[in-house]
């Protein structure tokens, strides 16, 4: 259940920011209870989409039941109704399984979804009016048994059914009041009888609604529970995921560290031999960065570390790239598929993006701007000794560039 005021009509199980932001609502529903069965507008309407479709699933299931059983005592009709039992049938079978059937089609094409719970609660209703229609008809002295079909009918929804409980109260109290208008002049029995069948039935109804009302009950506490359990485990993955990407990445810049990418260039190399795919890696050093820093001072120097990490995240920027700040001013990109041709253009773009950046570099004795020097190194990993005399390779060509006036681009080519 994922809530900013504007995030609660979207609210869903898989929405795990709303989730998160719904927390704390979420612990003061609990601590303050639900007596009456009701949640804040949005955890309710999160509450009726997560439940709907098992309950659609349950209504189905046992409604069918229900037209089984109550169609069942159609025998019962030919022994207790003896004189009236074609008419029961009619009811029965032509009218009321009808209507059942039509409700139950309903709820399985999802037609008139909101009023799903009405619509099974009518059953509960239409079956019992029969009952009392069939007792008030028939003169048969042993209509008298039929007085404990309506308590089974309440039964039935209130408790197997598991009707929710505004509509059961709502269904009962309905049921209960047709039972004591009708019942006087449905039926034959003495007034004492007819008090005694009224208070079996209220006490049916009373015991049903407290066992539905549990029930519900029980079922918004799991439910809020396991939204709350969800939450702290997102919550879990969420500082994992953190803990995770802080232990891989540079504060600073945001590219991987150094521990990452020893790691990568391990991965990387191992792969290539195995593919016979090519591999490259460039090695970045900016020029004259410590005069630089004893110029504009250390945070300054940070914000141009920042920049120039950007211009290489840009220049090689392909998902299996592998960009890491690799000491004080010094930068790796690890290069898969690539060969030494294609290598020199990521560097001299990343060379170019660098220096038109133009970030003023007063003591530079190469530029009046911020440059680079770049080694790259890389070819086929079956010619060379190790991932880590791709490494020196690089590093020795990213010298050459240096010794060779610096701001430039140098390829160690022994390794082709």
């Amino acid at each position: 259940m994922k809530f900013g005021l504007n995030r609660v009509d979207s609210l869903s199980l898989a929405d795990e920011a709303a989730l998160i932001d719904a927390e704390n609502e979420l612990r003061a529903v609990v601590e303050r209870g639900f007596r009456f069965l009701g949640f804040p507008p949005r955890i309710e309407r999160l509450f009726f989409h997560h439940d709907t479709p098992r309950r659609r699933k349950r209504y189905l299931i046992l409604g069918l039941v229900a037209v089984l059983i109550y169609n069942i005592y159609c025998f019962s009709d030919m022994i207790v109704l003896r004189d009236i039992y074609p008419l029961a049938w009619l009811i029965r079978l032509g009218i009321v399984t009808p209507v059942m059937c039509g409700i139950l089609l309903l709820v399985y094409l999802r037609k008139l979804e909101r009023f799903t719970e009405p619509m099974i609660g009518s059953i509960v209703i239409s079956t019992s009016l029969s009952i009392l229609i069939m007792l008030l008809l028939s003169n048969d002295p042993n209509e008298i048994h039929y007085h404990t079909g309506i308590i089974i009918i309440i039964i039935f929804g209130n408790i197997v059914v598991g009707l929710r409980f505004v509509t059961a109260l709502v269904c009962s109290a309905i049921v209960l009041g047709l039972y004591s208008a009708l019942l006087p002049i449905a039926t034959t029995m003495s007034v004492e009888a007819i008090i005694n069948h009224s208070l079996v039935l209220s006490t049916a109804v009373v015991m049903s609604l407290i066992g539905n009302y549990q029930m519900e009950a029980e079922l918004r506490r799991v439910f809020l529970m396991s939204l709350l359990n969800r939450a702290e485990s997102i919550k879990l993955a969420q500082t994992n995921r953190t803990l995770e990407q802080l232990s891989i990445s540079d504060p600073l810049t945001g590219l991987y560290n150094r521990r990452y990418f020893d790691a990568a260039l391990e991965r990387e190399w191992r792969g290539a031999q195995r593919s016979g795919k090519p591999l490259s890696l460039l090695y970045i050093d900016i020029d004259h960065f410590k005069l630089y820093n004893d110029t504009y001072g250390h945070k300054t120097g940070d914000g141009c570390l920042v920049k120039v990490a950007e211009t290489i995240r840009c220049a090689a920027k392909r998902p299996y790239d592998v960009c890491a700040r690799y000491g004080g001013e010094e930068f790796v990109a690890l290069l898969p598929g690539t060969d030494l041709e294609q290598a020199a253009a990521v560097a001299e773009r990343i060379r170019t993006g660098v220096e038109k950046m133009c970030i003023a570099h007063e003591s530079s004795h190469t530029s009046a701007h911020v440059t680079v020097s770049i080694g790259l190194a890389g070819g086929i990993t079956n010619t060379i000794p190790g991932p880590y005399s791709l490494m020196d390779a690089a590093d020795n060509a990213m010298y050459q560039a240096k010794r060779e006036g610096r701001n430039r681009v140098c390829a160690f080519r022994g390794l082709e």
